[in-house]
C-alpha cells in the first residue's frame, strides 16, 4: 500500500473520516466533557496513526473504535489533507469520506450526532479549527445530493 502524498508522510499524524449516510447526513462527534483536548467540542471523528501504520489502515481501525462500523479500504475515498497546530507543532491529518447505508452507530468515544448540510454549516463549537474544512465538505455534499 502506498502513502497518499508521500511528501507529507513525516507530518501526517492522524486521520479523520467523514461518515455520510444515504440521506447525505454527516456523522459528527461531541467529545466527552472529560476529554483532555477539546472537551465538549464537536468534531469529525478520527484518531492517531500508530507507528508503522498506513493512514488507510488507521481509518479502518479508528472507524471501528469510534463508531462501531466495520469498513474496509474500498469503503472510503481520500478527500484531502489538512493542517492545524496542536501543542505548538504543525500537524497534518488525512480526511477520508466513508459512505454508508443504514448505519448502526455504537460509540464509547462520545455522543454521535447526524447533521444535514444546513445544520453542519451553522456549527460553531468545533475542535482544531475544523471549520476550515466545512466549506469543502459542503461542496462535496452538494455534488453528492440531488
Amino acid at each position: 500500500m502506498k502513502w497518499i502524498d508521500s511528501s507529507l508522510k513525516q507530518y501526517i499524524k492522524g486521520v479523520n473520516f467523514l461518515v455520510v449516510n444515504e440521506k447525505g447526513e454527516v456523522l459528527i462527534q461531541r467529545r466527552d466533557q472529560n476529554t483532555k483536548k477539546y472537551p465538549g467540542a464537536l468534531c469529525i471523528p478520527g484518531g492517531g496513526i500508530e507507528p508503522g501504520e498506513y493512514p488507510q489502515i488507521a481509518v479502518v481501525r479508528e472507524c471501528s473504535e469510534e463508531t462501531g462500523l466495520n469498513i474496509c479500504p474500498t469503503d472510503f475515498i481520500h478527500f484531502g489533507n489538512f493542517c492545524y497546530i496542536m501543542d505548538k507543532k504543525l500537524r497534518v491529518n488525512s480526511l477520508f469520506i466513508v459512505l454508508v447505508e443504514n448505519p448502526i452507530i455504537v460509540s464509547g468515544e462520545g455522543e454521535m450526532i447526524w447533521m444535514n448540510r444546513s445544520l453542519l454549516m451553522r456549527v460553531t463549537e468545533l475542535a482544531r479549527g475544523e471549520e476550515k474544512l466545512f466549506p469543502e465538505i459542503d461542496k462535496f455534499l452538494r455534488a453528492l445530493l440531488p
